[in-house]
């Protein structure tokens, strides 16, 4: 079976992902140290912020994972016309 795409073409795909989400990966390592925090000391406010911090965390993956089931589509749509 060969594969329909280089090396290159593959970490491009990285290059790629990394370079859009650069500005979001510090706010977010923000939100996992914070996470930590909230689990380690327990306070009368930590179950509520750490449901707010996986909220946001599952609104950010979700939505990177539509955004991937949306260009899969988009690339077959593209595919099946050739």
């Amino acid at each position: 079976m060969n594969i329909p795409f280089t090396a290159v073409q593959f970490y491009g795909v990285f290059t790629a992902y990394n370079t859009a989400v650069w500005p979001m990966q510090l706010p977010l390592l923000a939100l996992g140290v914070l996470a930590v925090v909230l689990l380690v000391r327990q306070r009368s406010y930590s179950s509520v912020g750490m449901a707010a911090i996986l909220a946001l965390l599952m609104i950010f993956v979700g939505q990177r994972v539509a955004s991937h089931i949306l260009r899969r589509i988009a690339l077959t749509r593209v595919d099946q016309t050739t």
